[in-house]
């Protein structure tokens, strides 16, 4: 299986650590955390000899895909895929929406027309999209619960999927059933825990989550998929201690 590690943790001054990690890992970096001349210094030697491709977290803070108001998702979005070609990201993570209001049903409608906007666009770029399951429901924004997601991936069946174990834990999703409806069609996964009620991205066993299904689920139906770690509030020596307990625990 392919791992890799989120920059969450890493940002700014931070980013010199990502230089410790060790080459058989692959990183996924915010694109938001930096402008191109950021990433052109800080990408290179981060992504130099690594045994798999960097990834890109596609725009999520400045852009929301349900607001009717935001206009300019498609210019920040072409930016984002022409730096991720040029990088040769493996994937760009795409998130369905941040808060939104309305008509669950019309926003729903919009975030499709929007996504099927952002995979034409990205095609341009030769660059592909992950859709990613977002939302709270304790916070009022989740907008596809699992359902609805499993129907808007069919309505974009040439886009594949990235399952956040988080944000499924929170919304009291059956995360092994998910893998395995997913299939194929995962393509990667945001691996971090919480306590069920909150987004808080800790370290695997930190939370409540109950890894040994989903484990055994990604092995029996998704070896494919790509494993990032995405931890919030970390350092790298504790990030691979606890990535070396998964691997002897649930990979080997």
């Amino acid at each position: 299986m392919k791992l890799a590690v989120s920059d969450l943790s890493f940002a700014g001054f931070r980013s010199k650590e990502l230089m410790k990690l060790p080459i058989e890992y692959g990183v996924e970096f915010f694109y938001e955390f930096g402008k191109n001349y950021y990433w052109d210094k800080i990408l290179p030697p981060i992504a130099k000899k690594r045994k798999m491709s960097c990834s890109m977290h596609g725009p999520c803070a400045g852009v929301n895909l349900a607001n009717t108001e935001d206009t300019e998702f498609i210019g920040i979005f072409r930016k984002a895929f022409a730096y991720a070609q040029r990088c040769k990201a493996e994937f760009v993570v795409v998130h369905t929406n941040e808060e939104w209001t309305g008509q669950r049903a019309v926003i729903q409608e919009l975030v499709f027309e929007r996504l099927k906007m952002l995979a034409a666009l990205a095609a341009d770029y030769k660059v592909r999209i992950l859709v990613e399951n977002v939302g709270l429901k304790p916070k009022g924004t989740l907008l596809f619960d699992w359902e609805d997601y499993q129907k808007l991936l069919k309505k974009l069946p040439r886009t594949r999927a990235l399952l956040d174990t988080g944000h499924a834990n929170v919304n009291h999703w059956d995360i092994a059933e998910c893998i395995n409806t997913l299939n194929s069609r995962l393509f990667a996964i945001h691996l971090h825990d919480n306590n069920g009620q909150k987004d808080q991205h800790l370290a695997i066993g930190e939370g409540n989550i109950s890894w040994d299904e989903i484990f055994a689920a990604i092995k029996q139906s998704a070896p494919q998929a790509r494993l990032i770690f995405e931890y919030a509030d970390t350092t790298m020596p504790k990030l691979l201690s606890n990535i070396k307990i998964v691997e002897k625990k649930y990979l080997s």
